[in-house]
Protein backbone atom coordinates (compact mmCIF):
# COMPACT_ATOMS: atom_id res chain seq x y z
CA UNK A 1 0.00 0.00 0.00
CA UNK A 2 2.86 2.71 1.06
CA UNK A 3 4.88 2.27 -2.30
CA UNK A 4 1.83 2.32 -4.46
CA UNK A 5 0.71 5.49 -2.71
CA UNK A 6 4.59 6.73 -2.78
CA UNK A 7 4.59 6.19 -6.34
CA UNK A 8 0.71 8.10 -7.22
CA UNK A 9 2.96 10.84 -5.31
CA UNK A 10 5.44 11.01 -7.04
CA UNK A 11 3.20 11.41 -10.09
CA UNK A 12 1.94 14.71 -8.86
CA UNK A 13 5.72 16.16 -9.13
CA UNK A 14 7.75 15.95 -12.40
CA UNK A 15 10.96 16.79 -10.88
CA UNK A 16 10.65 13.89 -7.77
CA UNK A 17 12.62 11.00 -8.70
CA UNK A 18 11.74 7.35 -6.90
CA UNK A 19 14.31 6.59 -4.89
CA UNK A 20 15.08 3.07 -2.79
CA UNK A 21 13.78 2.51 0.51
CA UNK A 22 11.47 2.16 2.84
CA UNK A 23 8.75 3.73 1.09
CA UNK A 24 6.07 5.34 3.81
CA UNK A 25 9.64 6.86 5.12
CA UNK A 26 9.94 7.99 1.49
CA UNK A 27 6.97 9.44 1.24
CA UNK A 28 6.76 11.13 4.83
CA UNK A 29 10.11 12.73 4.30
CA UNK A 30 8.48 14.17 0.99
CA UNK A 31 5.77 15.78 2.28
CA UNK A 32 7.47 17.19 4.97
CA UNK A 33 10.26 18.98 2.71
CA UNK A 34 6.93 19.84 0.71
CA UNK A 35 4.85 21.29 3.54
CA UNK A 36 8.32 23.17 4.88
CA UNK A 37 8.81 24.24 1.51
CA UNK A 38 12.52 23.62 2.53
CA UNK A 39 13.29 23.93 -1.28
CA UNK A 40 13.00 27.44 -1.64
CA UNK A 41 15.42 30.47 -0.45
CA UNK A 42 14.15 31.27 3.41
CA UNK A 43 12.94 34.76 2.46
CA UNK A 44 10.53 33.25 -0.50
CA UNK A 45 8.95 30.66 1.72
CA UNK A 46 5.14 30.48 2.48
CA UNK A 47 3.31 28.97 5.56
CA UNK A 48 2.95 25.57 6.33
CA UNK A 49 -0.76 26.38 6.24
CA UNK A 50 -0.66 27.74 3.00
CA UNK A 51 1.75 24.67 1.24
CA UNK A 52 -0.92 22.89 2.73
CA UNK A 53 -3.31 24.69 0.76
CA UNK A 54 -1.21 24.49 -2.77
CA UNK A 55 -0.81 20.61 -2.15
CA UNK A 56 -4.26 19.57 -1.37
CA UNK A 57 -5.46 21.38 -4.57
CA UNK A 58 -3.01 19.56 -6.59
CA UNK A 59 -4.12 16.50 -5.76
CA UNK A 60 -7.53 17.06 -5.81
CA UNK A 61 -7.07 18.27 -9.41
CA UNK A 62 -4.94 15.43 -10.43
CA UNK A 63 -5.80 12.41 -12.48
CA UNK A 64 -5.38 10.07 -9.95
CA UNK A 65 -7.86 8.11 -8.79
CA UNK A 66 -9.98 8.72 -6.38
CA UNK A 67 -9.16 6.24 -3.51
CA UNK A 68 -5.64 7.39 -3.74
CA UNK A 69 -6.41 11.13 -3.61
CA UNK A 70 -8.26 10.52 -0.30
CA UNK A 71 -5.29 8.00 0.99
CA UNK A 72 -2.86 10.87 0.07
CA UNK A 73 -5.31 13.76 1.56
CA UNK A 74 -5.53 11.50 4.94
CA UNK A 75 -1.06 10.62 4.72
CA UNK A 76 -0.88 14.94 3.86
CA UNK A 77 -3.06 15.31 6.82
CA UNK A 78 -1.39 13.04 9.32
CA UNK A 79 2.29 14.76 8.42
CA UNK A 80 0.59 18.46 8.45
CA UNK A 81 -1.23 18.17 12.19
CA UNK A 82 2.54 16.38 13.20
CA UNK A 83 4.15 19.34 12.13
CA UNK A 84 1.71 21.82 13.63
CA UNK A 85 2.21 19.87 16.94
CA UNK A 86 6.49 20.69 17.13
Amino acid sequence: MSNHLYKSFLSLWKDRQEQAGDAEHLLRQAIVEELLDTATHPRLRVSLDRKLVFALQRILESSLLDEEKVRLLEFYAKVYQELRDV
